[in-house]
């Protein structure tokens, strides 16, 4: 398991899902920033100061940690420097409805664009704590709010097909096209295309074309109702009659991304690629359609 050094404390490097939905459902108010002070007699790795945004200073562990104050905090009357090597920090809240927040706060660099991004995770036998590192995205400061943005959606443009796509959570659809090749069925020269298209709200619009020289079929889905599971993505809304419709759409493969030209539709055939997928239906794009900040 990664080490790392932050604010002179342990870190564990992870990967949480969750957190990261939540923290893409911002802007969140600063709490404070850590910053470094040198203090006397005490250990480096304790060698830090909490400026909340009223300007209070407190010294981390200062005071003997607690059930209740795993920090440590006590107030003391110094002024600290706070620069880019300095830590942010926000509470998130009960995001998940454990009914234990202590632990609920991220922290993240004092810069802008960073990708330093790390949820406390729990605290030591030796008194440090633990953190888990937030990858995917990036922190926009804003005096003292930030709103945190997948790193995908920086480096897209608009109209940008793209090879591959991390699907982890439905907030990785957003701004997002999957549309399959045009399947075309060996009888009665039918052929058929489905268009998913994923916006910035959270909703979706599923569009299945079946055409044939004796008849055209098109089946509309609309809602926001998506989740990832069982290695696809499950999608459920109401269709143009206004009837509940579900559907489950591509095979993500065992590292989590789809790929075009090679996804199977079909979500049993992870391990198939393009024409060899079930009826030769796969993704054949993956388009950035809009941008979602």
């Amino acid at each position: 398991m990664k080490k790392l050094a932050l604010l002179g404390l342990t870190a564990v490097v992870a990967i949480c899902g969750m957190v990261e939905e939540r923290l893409q459902e911002g802007p969140f108010t600063k709490a404070g920033t850590f910053t470094r002070y040198d203090f006397a007699g005490v250990e480096s790795a304790f060698d830090w100061v909490f400026v909340t945004s009223d300007g209070s200073v407190y010294q981390l562990q200062g005071n003997e940690p607690s059930e209740n104050d795993v920090f440590g905090w006590k107030k003391v009357y110094v002024t600290p420097a706070i620069d880019e090597n300095s830590w942010n920090m926000i509470y998130l809240g009960d995001y998940d409805h454990d009914g234990n927040t202590k632990f609920d706060w991220v922290l993240y660099q004092n810069r802008q664009s960073t990708e330093q991004i790390y949820k406390l995770a729990g605290v030591t036998r030796q008194g440090t704590f633990e953190y888990q590192k937030i990858e995917g995205l990036t922190a926009s400061l804003n005096e003292n709010t930030v709103r945190f943005i997948a790193k995908s959606v920086n480096d897209w443009n608009v109209g940008q097909k793209l090879a591959k796509l991390k699907v982890e959570a439905p907030g990785d659809l957003k701004g997002v096209r999957l549309q399959t090749n045009f399947v075309r069925f060996p009888y009665g020269g039918v052929t058929q295309q489905i268009t998913i298209d994923f916006f910035c709200d959270g909703s979706f619009h599923y569009r299945s074309e079946i055409r044939s020289a004796q008849y055209d079929r098109i089946t509309e889905i609309n809602g926001s109702d998506i989740a990832i599971e069982y290695g696809s993505i499950y999608l459920h809304g109401i269709d143009q009659d206004g009837n509940e419709a579900e559907e489950y759409a591509y095979a993500i493969s065992g590292d989590g991304y789809l790929y075009a030209n090679k996804s199977c539709y079909n979500m049993s055939y992870p391990d198939e690629e393009g024409t060899k997928c079930p009826d030769s239906a796969y993704l054949e794009t993956i388009l950035v359609r809009e941008l979602c900040h």
